[in-house]
């Protein structure tokens, strides 16, 4: 069966909903906006994140 017809019962994955709706402010939104557009700010965590080698290029 194509999976777009299987049943939800026989998914190995979770129904979940792919976009969910969030009512905020205009000032809320802006914030947000603004955020997303803002270059990340340096951190150690993400200092490390980029310096590691992705699980893909390991050696086993």
């Amino acid at each position: 069966m194509p999976p777009a017809q299987e049943p939800a019962a026989m998914s190995d994955e979770p129904d979940l909903p792919e976009q969910s709706l969030l009512r905020v402010g205009a000032a809320a939104f802006a914030a947000f906006q603004a955020r997303l557009a803002a270059p990340p700010q340096p951190n150690e965590r993400l200092r490390k994140t980029m310096q590691s080698v992705p699980e893909w290029e390991r050696s086993v």
